[in-house]
């Protein structure tokens, strides 16, 4: 739905605003705990900045009020140290898994070749 926002409907359009319509409860109970409270756009970057109403950690919080607990969890110096840890880690493997992915891309191709040289 965000990325929908940035599509131009017609030509004098400046933004397109889409809108929902569901009967699913549980999906309707999910969308009114993030209601969007506003949109930016940086003129030249279709990528939308949506701004949800309410503090997102006072949602996530499970045993305080304030979200501190949250913000303890995802941002505190160890969670931070550890996600950064697992990005050098990917980054130090990549040309092996881009290796493994076109080994696998090869087999893929060759099989399905064979198969469409048989029914000729």
């Amino acid at each position: 739905m965000e990325q929908s926002i940035t599509l131009k409907p017609a030509k004098q359009a400046r933004y397109f605003f889409p809108a929902l319509l569901t009967f699913d409860r549980r999906f309707i109970e999910i969308m009114d705990l993030y209601p969007l409270k506003a949109c930016a756009f940086k003129v030249g970057e279709p990528q939308p900045m949506p701004f949800f109403d309410g503090d997102p950690f006072r949602l996530i919080a499970t045993d305080d009020e304030d979200g501190a607990s949250a913000v303890k969890k995802y941002f505190s110096e160890d969670a931070t140290a550890t996600r950064e840890a697992v990005r050098d880690s990917v980054r130090a493997n990549f040309s092996i898994v881009v290796d493994s992915l076109e080994k696998e891309l090869l087999a893929i191709s060759q099989v399905n070749r064979g198969a469409i040289f048989e029914k000729f």
